[in-house]
């Protein structure tokens, strides 16, 4: 018995039943090669998870998402080869597929935005990023969202601002540049002041370059003197308690009228 009298066989069995080898064959295509593309997929998702940091739960969503995909395929394939027509319930059903799509269009887009940064690479777990406002470290990478963690705060990053919006990799960089605005009094020792302050900077050990940290004037005033800080930080997460221990020491240090 050949391959395409078994076929004949088993689709007998459940009332279907013709002679044309073409519709066989169209048969034969409509199932083989779905699951020949869904096989190659699956490797291609093992092989991610194996070599990538990429969520293991966001992958495995991933896999059962493109298997539903390829079992639709195969089964209005199989109706539309059998003279089934599907079209008239699609058109009943219009409206529903439409609402369907828009839901489905931000889950779509970031589902490939995920792809997209699998495939780009730019950075991994572990990394510290900024993007739209948000800092943090990256604690998980999925195909929908990225999380971004900093003192205590969890924030949630969908992929398709990765592709919209500039982001910055500190880790890549290797340093985080702060911008700091403070007053001080303007009188005779504010050259003094100045020179005491950028000692204290250049002396700090999370000031990575100490050629890159500036000390500016930014403007005057009849409050005082605005003094604008540029430090390259080595931890972009801490940069707020950096910042204290160097103004912290720095009040220490000089004698004030009035608080800056």
């Amino acid at each position: 018995m050949g391959f395409l009298e078994i076929i004949q066989l088993i689709l007998g069995t459940v009332g279907i039943t013709f002679d044309d080898v073409d519709t066989l064959l169209s048969l034969i295509v409509v199932i083989v090669v779905p699951l020949l593309i869904l096989e190659g997929i699956s490797l291609a998702i093992k092989r991610i998870n194996k070599t990538s940091s990429f969520d293991f739960k966001s992958l495995r969503t991933l896999s059962i998402i493109i298997r539903a995909i390829a079992i639709c395929i195969i089964f209005f394939g199989v109706l539309e080869v059998l003279g089934i027509s599907f079209r008239s319930l699609f058109v009943s059903l219009g409206l529903v597929t439409v609402a369907v799509s828009l839901a489905a269009q931000d889950l779509l887009s970031n589902i490939m935005s995920g792809i997209m940064l699998y495939i780009d690479r730019k950075f991994e777990v572990g990394d510290v990023l900024e993007i739209d406002g948000q800092l943090g470290k990256v604690t998980k990478i999925g195909f929908r969202y990225v999380e971004l963690f900093k003192c205590n705060k969890l924030t949630i990053v969908p992929n398709k601002l990765f592709t919209t919006k500039n982001f910055v990799n500190y880790t890549k960089t290797g340093f985080y540049l702060m911008y700091v605005t403070i007053k001080l009094p303007n009188d005779d020792d504010l050259d003094n002041k100045l020179k005491i302050l950028s000692q204290i900077i250049e002396e700090n050990e999370h000031i990575v370059d100490r050629n890159e940290y500036r000390v500016l004037i930014k403007g005057m005033s009849a409050f005082g003197v605005e003094i604008l800080l540029k430090l390259p930080l080595d931890d972009a997460l801490r940069d707020d308690d950096i910042v204290s221990e160097i103004l912290g020491e720095f009040r220490k240090s000089v004698d004030f009228d009035y608080g800056f």
